[in-house]
């Protein structure tokens, strides 16, 4: 069947096959589909510009919160304090997303992130 689908729609077809849906960040997975998506011929140029700005937006979203709880940790000098506990904020921060991926959420993330990471 894929042979006899154009490559833009090949390419929507294969992606998931590979990695399904509810394996990816929903709103960050979104970007899997842009850039297919703007090789296409027939593509909605107003379309494609929201995609990316709504994907960029929620971007800069992400590091400004693993940015903050990080300068928490630091702050916290657990690394020198308790050599033995791992490091692995960024790790709860994306496990946190998983349950919590809307960005009016991002209270319930941070709180979240630095409750599982101790």
């Amino acid at each position: 069947m894929l042979p006899n689908l154009s490559n833009f729609l090949a390419a929507q077809v294969n992606k998931p096959l590979r990695l399904p849906v509810p394996k990816t960040l929903s709103r960050i997975g979104a970007m899997q589909y842009i850039s297919p998506y703007q090789r296409d011929e027939s593509h909605d140029k107003l379309l494609l510009k929201f995609a990316k700005l709504n994907f960029n937006i929620l971007q800069k979203l992400h590091q400004k919160e693993l940015s903050g709880i990080s300068k928490w940790w630091k702050d916290l000098d657990f690394a020198t304090k308790l050599p033995f506990a791992r490091d692995r904020l960024v790790e709860c921060y994306f496990w946190i997303l998983r349950v919590y991926f809307e960005p009016k959420y991002c209270l319930a993330r941070r709180i979240l992130t630095k409750v599982a990471h101790q």
